[in-house]
């Protein structure tokens, strides 16, 4: 009996020590005045790149009550658990506001917990396609391609851990025949080429049209109608140009403008309504749900100049590149498939890299060993060592 108690008395002591604590800021921005929106927003950051930083990945998000954080439909990936979620401070400061949360660990080892990059990755956003252009005349929604992937983008920057993004809105980027469902289907990699993307996120908006309203008391009354928001996501590597997701999302939201009302969707106006609310909440899903999706992916550039025993590579401080950093080159190598179509064959080498200066974009770096970097050729691949 007294050797059980010790037993348990032990683990209890071993669980206590491995856990620790977590302090992480996050602020948001207040917009109408809206504190309760800034200070959940507020709130929602600072739980994920506690989360981040921890290893964790959120499925979705959590909510507060009297200063403890309090789980609703919330799922989580954990290396270890959280024990205890505490705001310690809150306050607005100018036109932002800002709470400092408290966050207890114990760590507890996974074996199938990845580990995340510590660089960013660079997402090229093209204008969204709209499949019916009709169906923008109720409400005279006109712009409203370019004004939905700028808001996704404000978003990405603001609350995206793996990535950023960078817009590409004078084209449309258009499948034919559904390409992009088709299985082994490549994007073709010009356009990752010319941004220096690591990846091409293609929104198509599917449907945006209204349903009828319904009558009732002698035609006295009508239903407020009803319109649809559905939107497909489909994100590509642009090295490989392999599909690596793909999600769509659907809603019906309440369309609680006159049937005559010209709503530019741009405006204020349209994005406190409830219709540009739920696409906001769709958004912060989008951000959520690509921030899982490369969580786990390494961050991968591009030689894209040499000069003897200096080279150039297409990431930079926007990335998290330092001077200092030290990278593996991967030499790309080409072969033919089964389809007559180019694909790459990575392979490895022992030459590596130590970068000497930084830009917002790009780095220089100098060749460690220039006898294993014989091979080295532009478009080869890059991979911080750990």
């Amino acid at each position: 009996m007294s050797k059980r108690l010790l037993l348990l008395v032990m683990l209890l002591i071993s669980s206590t020590a491995s856990a620790n604590w977590l302090e992480i800021t996050g602020k948001a921005i207040i917009q109408h005045d809206n504190i309760e929106v800034a200070r959940e927003q507020a709130i929602k950051r600072a739980v994920n790149d506690a989360a981040f930083q921890a290893g964790f990945k959120i499925i979705s998000q959590q909510s507060v009550l009297n200063g403890l954080m309090q789980e609703q439909h919330t799922q989580i990936e954990y290396a270890g658990e959280v024990h205890r979620v505490e705001v310690i401070s809150e306050d607005r400061i100018d036109n932002e506001y800002h709470v400092q949360l408290r966050v207890e660990l114990s760590q507890v080892a996974a074996a199938n917990q990845c580990q995340s990059s510590t660089l960013k990755s660079k997402i090229l956003i093209p204008r969204a396609t709209i499949a019916h252009q009709e169906q923008l005349r109720y409400g005279h929604l006109f712009g409203f391609s370019e004004a939905f992937v700028e808001r996704l983008s404000e978003n990405i920057q603001t609350d995206a851990v793996s990535y950023f993004t960078t817009l590409h809105t004078d084209s449309d980027v258009i499948f034919k025949k559904n390409l992009n469902q088709v299985r082994g289907y490549r994007f073709p990699s010009w356009l990752g080429k010319i941004t220096n993307s690591q990846y091409i996120l293609v929104p198509e908006i599917i449907d945006m049209s209204i349903t009828p309203t319904v009558s009732y008391l002698m035609g006295l009354f009508e239903s407020t109608p009803a319109r649809e928001f559905q939107l497909r996501l489909t994100l590509f590597h642009s090295i490989s140009g392999e599909r690596i997701w793909i999600k769509d999302y659907s809603y019906s939201v309440p369309w609680e403008f006159e049937r005559n009302a010209m709503i530019e969707p741009q405006t204020e106006l349209f994005w406190q309504s409830t219709y540009g609310r739920t696409i906001d909440k769709v958004i912060d899903n989008v951000v959520s749900d690509i921030d899982q999706t490369l969580s786990c992916r390494p961050t991968l550039g591009q030689l894209i100049a040499r000069q003897n025993d200096r080279v150039v590579i297409n990431l930079g401080r926007h990335h998290g590149v330092r001077v200092g950093d030290i990278f593996q080159i991967i030499l790309v190598r080409h072969m033919f498939d089964r389809l007559s179509q180019l694909t790459i064959n990575p392979d490895p080498s022992h030459a590596k890299i130590t970068i000497q200066s930084v830009t917002e974009f790009t780095a220089i770096a100098n060749l460690m060993d220039e006898t294993s970097s014989l091979n080295i050729q532009i478009n080869d691949l890059v991979l911080k060592s750990k």
